[in-house]
């Protein structure tokens, strides 16, 4: 039985329509969590974010330095090949997408717990 406290730990899915078909934008599951994280990751390596800048400011410089990656994100969430999704998705489609990927599994706070176990992990291996 799902309660409020559910919920609010976990966002229901938000439908969206892109080229034609729905989509449900849904909380990852740890299979789908995995893979986002290995790109994010990797973006953030690429950022060189610096130490003490805001949640949406690592946002930001994902959304700029990510570029080409991001649709490797796209591609984990929406279940659809890199093709499909180059041919299918319009400017106006993306912003959705990236907004509610973002809203509903809290992109800012998974960037920063990133960056924090990344500048950890280089401290005990320095």
């Amino acid at each position: 039985m799902e309660t409020e406290t559910d919920k609010i730990i976990m966002p229901e899915a938000v439908e969206l329509q892109i080229g034609g078909i729905k989509f449900q934008i849904r909380p990852f599951v740890l299979r789908d969590r995995i893979k986002v994280i290995r790109v994010l990751s990797d973006i953030i390596k690429d950022c060189n974010v610096v130490d003490g800048v805001s949640e949406k400011e690592i946002l930001h410089a994902v959304i700029s330095v990510g570029g080409e990656r991001i649709i490797e994100i796209y591609e984990i969430v929406l279940k659809k090949e890199v093709k499909w999704l180059e041919e299918n998705i319009i400017l106006k489609d993306e912003f959705n997408i990236l907004k509610t990927i973002v809203e509903v599994n809290d992109i800012p706070f998974l960037l920063k717990e990133i960056k924090r176990l990344r500048d950890q992990s280089q401290v005990k291996t320095a």
